[in-house]
């Protein structure tokens, strides 16, 4: 039986594209798993291993994927959400 990859994606929250103006159009969003080392996949290319900061372009990307060699993979949906700066920022 395959262990199990446990994961702990932080901040994993990309902004409404609306939000752009505000507050840029890339964000750094953390990945970290336990064990360490685990490959961050981001449209099934591998862009970093675990603990990583990834610089993404917001709303960009829906998935992310965590592999790694002798556990069982997952994959995580980067969920959006409204940047309350940018609403805040029209005060």
């Amino acid at each position: 039986m395959k262990k199990i990859l446990v994961l702990t994606v932080v901040g994993i929250s990309l902004a409404f594209s609306s939000a752009t103006l505000f507050s840029g159009t890339t964000q750094n969003v953390s990945f970290n798993s336990d064990p360490k080392g685990a490959k961050v996949l981001i449209d099934e290319v591998e862009k970093c291993k675990t603990p990583c900061t990834l610089t993404l372009k917001r709303g960009s990307y829906d998935n992310v994927t965590f592999k790694k060699d002798g556990y069982q993979s997952k994959t995580l949906p980067l969920e959006k959400t409204y940047n309350n700066t940018a609403f805040f920022s029209l005060f």
